[in-house]
C-alpha cells in the first residue's frame, strides 16, 4: 500500500466526500460522525447511564477528547458523560490506526496490510478464497466483535477501580502517549468499528439485514487478483457515506445501537442479537447472478479497489492537495 499509481493523484482531493474512515485531520471522520450520532440519540434516551463510571487519575484522555470533539457538536452533562464517549469514540478509531500515525505512509500500511488483521475491517484474509471464503470471513469477524462485547461486559462486572484499561495514542508531531480509558466503552467501540464495516465491505440483501458476500482488499491491490476466487474488490464507493449510502449508512447505525444496549441492561445475549438481526450469511449469492440481484449492486461495485504492483509515487504527490487525496483513500 505504499506504492500508489500515478493516476490516483490526478483525481484531487475529495474533500466533500464523507466516508467510512476516521478523522486524520485531512478526511471526513465517518465512523466517528456514525458514532457520535448514535451517542448522542442514546444519551438522549439514557442521560444516567454514564452516572456512575469511574474516572481516572491521569486526565490526559480529555485534552486528546477535546482534540476529537471539534468534529461534532457535542453537549455532555458531566465529566463521566464525557469520559464514556471519549473512550467508546478512541475504540471506534483505533482499528484504523493502531496506535500509529495516520499521515504516515509506512504505518498506513503496517495497520491496513496486516493479512491477520482483515476480520477488524470485516474483510477476507488471504486464505478465504471462492464461495467458503465468505463463511469464513463472518465468522472470524463475528467472533472479534463478540469477543469485543464479552469483554466489555466482563468489565462492567469488575470492582470500578478495574475498569480502566491503558490504551496507547499516536499524536501528530508529538509521538505516542498513554491514556486510561473507560474499558467497557473502549471495547464496545472496536466492536462497533467492526460491526459498521460490516455493511461498507459486505455485499448484503435487499434489506440490509442480511449479508450475502464479503469483500477483499489484501488480494485486490496486487496483480494477482482473481475475482473468482478472492471475492470481491473492496469498493471505495461503499465506503462513501454518500446520499446513495444513505440507507446502508442508516442500517449500521442501526445495528451499533443495538450493541449499546449492554449499557442498559448488561444483557450477555446482546450479541445473539445482533448477530441473528444484522451478521446471518445467504449462501448462492454470486458475482455470476448479480449476488443474487441485489439492490445494492451498483454501489457494490462503484470505484474498486485496483492493483498497486508496478505503479510509482507521481510527480504530483508534491501537491498538498494530493498528499490529502491520498491518505483520505487510504483508510479503509
Amino acid at each position: 500500500m505504499t506504492i500508489i499509481c500515478g493516476a490516483l493523484f490526478t483525481q484531487g482531493y475529495a474533500g466533500s466526500a464523507d466516508a467510512y474512515y476516521i478523522d486524520t485531520g485531512v478526511s471526513d471522520p465517518c465512523h466517528e460522525k456514525m458514532t457520535a450520532e448514535l451517542l448522542l440519540d442514546f444519551f438522549d434516551e439514557h442521560p444516567d447511564v454514564a452516572m456512575h463510571i469511574p474516572l481516572p487519575q491521569n486526565m490526559l484522555w480529555e485534552m486528546y477528547a477535546d482534540a476529537i470533539f471539534e468534529n461534532f457538536k457535542f453537549e455532555v452533562t458531566s465529566l463521566e458523560q464525557k469520559y464514556f464517549i471519549a473512550s467508546l469514540l478512541i475504540g471506534t478509531r483505533w482499528p484504523d490506526e493502531h496506535g500509529r500515525s495516520v499521515t504516515s505512509l509506512a504505518s498506513l500500511y503496517d495497520t491496513h496490510g496486516e493479512p491477520n488483521d482483515q476480520h477488524e475491517h470485516f474483510l477476507r484474509r488471504l486464505e478465504h478464497d471462492f464461495d467458503r471464503g465468505n463463511v469464513e470471513a463472518i465468522g472470524y469477524s463475528t467472533g472479534f466483535i463478540a469477543e469485543r462485547i464479552e469483554k466489555a461486559l466482563a468489565l462492567l462486572d469488575q470492582p470500578r477501580t478495574q475498569q480502566i484499561v491503558p490504551v496507547t495514542e499516536y499524536v501528530e508531531f508529538y509521538g505516542q502517549i498513554t491514556l486510561y480509558l473507560w474499558g467497557p466503552a473502549y471495547y464496545t467501540g472496536l466492536a462497533i468499528h467492526t460491526l459498521q464495516d460490516s455493511f461498507s465491505h459486505t455485499v448484503r440483501s435487499d434489506d440490509l439485514h442480511r449479508i450475502v458476500h464479503v469483500m477483499n482488499f489484501l488480494d485486490a491491490v496486487t496483480d494477482e487478483y482473481d475475482p473468482a476466487r478472492d471475492g470481491l474488490a473492496h469498493s471505495y464507493g461503499m465506503d462513501e457515506c454518500s446520499k446513495k449510502n444513505r440507507p446502508i449508512y442508516t442500517a449500521a447505525k442501526e445495528a451499533a445501537t443495538e450493541v449499546l444496549d449492554i449499557f442498559v441492561t448488561g444483557n450477555p445475549q446482546t450479541i445473539i442479537t445482533v448477530e441473528d438481526n444484522w451478521l446471518g450469511y445467504t449462501e448462492g449469492c454470486t458475482m455470476a447472478n448479480h449476488f443474487c440481484n441485489t439492490r445494492w449492486y451498483e454501489n457494490v461495485t462503484a470505484d474498486p479497489t485496483g492493483p498497486i504492483v508496478g505503479c510509482v509515487f507521481s510527480p504530483v504527490l508534491e501537491t498538498n492537495q494530493s498528499l490529502l487525496y491520498l491518505f483520505s483513500r487510504l483508510m479503509i
